[in-house]
């Protein structure tokens, strides 16, 4: 063994000693030695900073950009009804019996309507853009999850899942109709005429019921005699009458709009800087990480040179 590394051996071991302190300068040596380290592997650092930034650019130019709009809507009770039937009070039965509903319109009733698959079908269908769903479906990067076996299926299921967004504040009742689309004004026409439809839907359903219950309590108060009867009916005839008047003359007959969606100025995702940023940040994190595992192991195979 030459002199210098009798030198390098013994000051190691004087290092290693538990009662010898370390001088200043050794501190200062060992705590700047990181940064020295990363200022060898500079290059190598750069190298995956910009792989990343790369990655990154080629994410935002390859991912299309989506605008989202966002119609507010409240959710109406039909009072027509509940009204009556808490003076009725004893007719609760009869109405009950001939299939008559004097309660409260449900508010839970149009948020299943419009989040269930038939409603997006018929959407869908309507605005004829099932083939510009399903195409945009087929396009993604990624099409796991889905049991379409058909166009419309396909369409329908990409619509609800990853285009149509519903959800209410519990605390206010507000409801909000969300669309994410490539074009910022079809998104919000979207918006807008989902709740249209379910209006008009909800508005139909509604009169289609009242005239189906007037006729059949008008066939009641023509046959009985019974005159308690016939006020009964005569009742239950008034509310379903005053229920046809209410769906027949409201557009918002199930969600009273608040506020209507307007076409975003800007796209909602992807954020092109956030994205830069988390880039940026974990290229250099893992590119630091890794120079320091070389200069570790460079480290290890020459001081094995050296003792071989």
């Amino acid at each position: 063994m030459d002199e210098k590394t009798s030198r390098v051996v013994e000051k190691s071991e004087r290092e290693l000693q538990p009662g010898v302190a370390s001088s200043p300068h050794a501190d200062n040596s060992s705590s700047i030695e990181p940064v020295l380290r990363l200022w060898r592997r500079r290059r190598w650092i750069f190298t995956g900073v910009s792989i990343a930034l790369a990655l990154a650019a080629a994410y935002l130019v390859l991912t299309p950009k989506l605008f989202r709009a966002e119609a507010v809507v409240l959710p109406r009770e039909s009072n027509a009804g509940s009204g009556l039937a808490a003076q009725l009070g004893q007719l609760s039965g009869l109405a009950s019996t001939v299939g008559i509903n004097l309660a409260q319109t449900s508010k839970e009733e149009p948020l299943a309507i419009v989040r269930s698959k038939g409603f997006t079908l018929r959407f869908l269908e309507a605005r004829k853009i099932v083939p510009l769903i399903a195409d945009a479906k087929r396009k993604q990067l990624f099409t796991f999850g889905t049991d379409a076996v058909n166009e419309a299926d396909l369409a329908a299921e990409h619509f609800m899942r990853d285009i149509l967004s519903v959800s209410q504040d519990k605390k206010t009742g507000l409801v909000y109709v969300g669309i994410e689309w490539t074009d910022a004004a079809k998104a919000a026409e979207w918006a807008n005429s989902i709740v249209g439809q379910l209006n008009e839907e909800m508005r139909l359903r509604a009169l289609r019921e009242a005239d189906r219950n007037i006729s059949y309590l008008r066939q009641q108060v023509d046959q009985t005699d019974s005159v308690a009867l016939q006020q009964s009916a005569g009742k239950l005839l008034e509310s379903e009458l005053n229920k046809r008047m209410l769906a027949a003359g409201t557009g918002e007959y199930s969600f009273r709009i608040i506020d209507e969606a307007r076409p975003s100025l800007r796209p909602t995702s992807p954020r092109s800087v956030r994205v830069l940023i988390w880039a940026f940040f974990f290229g250099a994190v893992l590119s630091a990480f890794s120079a320091l595992t070389l200069d570790l192991l460079a480290g290890l195979r020459a001081k094995i040179r050296n003792a071989s």
